[in-house]
């Protein structure tokens, strides 16, 4: 029996395949070495929730950080800005120790 494969051509097959900055490869790395140290499911979970959204703040607010060199102290900064203004899944404002979590990931 044969298979046939369609190939669908379309908005996503066109657009500019995401490259992965040295920032997001480091954490990829990172999280793997873990992974692969047995540490705890909650471990990993507390390192995406932390680290994946500062990640998709910093392509979305400055696309054109892409490597450790181009990060300063200012960018974390406005980060906490950021985390400070957001509100948790309930709709409330995080607690300090939450906000501090997010910053000691960093």
């Amino acid at each position: 029996m044969r298979t046939t494969v369609r190939v669908i051509q379309g908005r996503l097959a066109e657009s500019e395949p995401h490259r992965t900055s040295a920032i997001e490869a480091a954490y990829q790395h990172f999280r793997l070495d873990r992974q692969g140290s047995l540490v705890a499911r909650s471990t990993l979970d507390h390192y995406d929730w932390t680290l994946l959204p500062f990640l998709a703040w910093l392509e979305a607010e400055h696309p054109g950080v892409r490597a450790f060199e181009q990060l300063d102290v200012q960018f974390v900064r406005e980060w906490r800005v950021a985390c400070s203004e957001r509100l948790t899944r309930h709709g409330k404002p995080y607690e300090a120790a939450s906000l501090h979590d997010f910053h000691r990931s960093l």
